[in-house]
């Protein structure tokens, strides 16, 4: 569908309305229908004018949160003619991306711009908070329970102060400051990772009005809203197409998107995301998603990482994305632990717009403008790789773990700890650090 002339649009408005288009431009749907076989499977549930306003007006801050409030949401979705319509597309969607995948374990929901991530780390439910604890303390016990049945790990010295790695994919071997030996991952991050791995199974969902209940409880899916409403007479596609929602009022750009969901996006040790940076269709950096927690895996394959991801970009997106041009893009690297070759999969997870709105990771998007835009010799030296070299330690990651997540890792760890081999290798480890 083509976008309408707006000549009315008051020029006070029109730059919000440019970065409101240009966030819209790099949505799932922009990109779906050439690249689906290198992504997850994914529906699409277009929003009508009045469906937007409903979503919208529907929104329950975090700060209104009880033990009852899903309860309410429920009814309050089911009451509904407009959201209960809403909620009946998602079921198809959901049976759509989940058909030919008999072990499918439910789905992802998301609008066409950003997830309800956040709807993870803002509730402080008794009986949420409780289902974390529960993960943590499993994934600590089963650690430890594998830790004391082997022989101690080697001490480790670090041969460089710079917790970040570098290299450049035209070069041969790590570059800077090489590792002489992988540091193991302490049990502090382990149960830090296991929470942040439970936070986000609460993404999954296996019915439209649990997808609507997440969506409705999401300050960042509001905030995505907020434009589509204050744009939504300058910005309706036109004509409706004849297969489209019987509901007649105005279609939108906007859409809630379905994507089925794969349980090994949250393996531990086999799942790995990395987040890309292209300019002017060049690849010129890649980072680990994660800035906070440290992985053997990706350091003990530094090099062979970002030849892997860029050889997939470069023979797979490269052209199809090419009228994006630049844009920051994720990607989700998975490892067949029992191929002796590291036998490897990676899907391309979604585009993010080319600017500070989208985090940077291991870059600063201030610091490393020239690098990200290429300006630095990218071109010249090949794509930079980032990663964490060693863990940051316990120290270091309580002054960025929200307050009350660093409160229920530490009461576990304490629940657990005893003076075992582990304890000891622990101490070591940190004194060595």
């Amino acid at each position: 569908a083509t976008l309408a002339a707006h000549p009315t649009l008051p020029d006070s408005e029109l730059e919000s309305f440019r970065r409101y288009s240009y966030q819209q431009a790099f949505g799932i749907d922009t990109f779906y229908s050439s690249l689906y076989n290198f992504t997850f499977p994914t529906a699409f549930v277009p929003l009508t004018a009045t469906e937007v306003h409903a979503i919208y007006k529907g929104y329950v801050p975090f700060y209104t949160w009880d033990a009852a409030t899903d309860d309410k949401l429920r009814q309050q979705i089911q009451s509904s003619p407009i959201l209960s319509n809403v909620a009946k597309r998602i079921d198809v969607s959901i049976r759509q991306v989940q058909e030919g995948h008999s072990d499918a374990k439910g789905a992802f929901v998301k609008l066409n711009t950003r997830s309800p991530k956040d709807v993870t780390v803002l509730d402080e439910t008794p009986r949420y908070m409780d289902d974390l604890r529960d993960a943590v303390r499993k994934a600590v016990a089963e650690e430890r329970k594998a830790a004391s049945s082997h022989a101690a790990p080697s001490p480790f010295t670090n041969h460089t102060s710079d917790i970040i790695g570098r290299c450049r994919l035209s070069a041969t071997s790590l570059s800077d400051t090489p590792l002489t030996s992988i540091p193991p991952q302490p049990i502090e991050e382990i149960a830090l990772s296991s929470f942040i791995r439970a936070t986000m199974h609460r993404l999954q969902i296996h019915t439209g009005t649990q997808a609507l209940a997440l969506l409705l409880k999401s300050r960042r899916v509001n905030q995505d809203l907020s434009p589509v409403v204050q744009f939504i007479s300058h910005d309706t596609l036109q004509p409706p197409s004849a297969t489209s929602d019987p509901d007649t009022s105005t279609p939108t750009r906007t859409s809630i998107v379905i994507r089925l969901w794969n349980p090994q996006t949250l393996h531990p040790t086999l799942a790995h995301e990395f987040r890309g940076f292209v300019y002017k269709n060049t690849f010129t950096c890649l980072t680990q998603y994660d800035d906070t927690i440290y992985s053997p895996f990706i350091a003990s394959h530094a090099t062979s990482i970002p030849r892997h991801v860029h050889a997939f970009w470069e023979e797979h997106l490269k052209e199809p994305l090419k009228g994006h041009e630049s844009y920051v893009i994720d990607f989700l690297y998975i490892v067949d632990p029992d191929d002796p070759e590291n036998k490897h999969d990676i899907k391309l997870i979604e585009l993010n717009p080319f600017h500070n709105g989208a985090g940077a990771s291991l870059f600063s998007w201030r610091e490393d403008r020239g690098l990200l835009m290429g300006l630095d010799g990218t071109s010249r030296d090949g794509m930079e790789f980032r990663w964490l070299t060693r863990p940051r330690g316990w120290e270091e990651l309580q002054g960025v773990v929200p307050e009350k997540w660093k409160h229920l890792i530490e009461e576990v760890l304490k629940e657990t700890a005893g003076n075992g081999l582990w304890g000891r290798i622990m101490r070591l480890g940190r004194r060595r650090v």
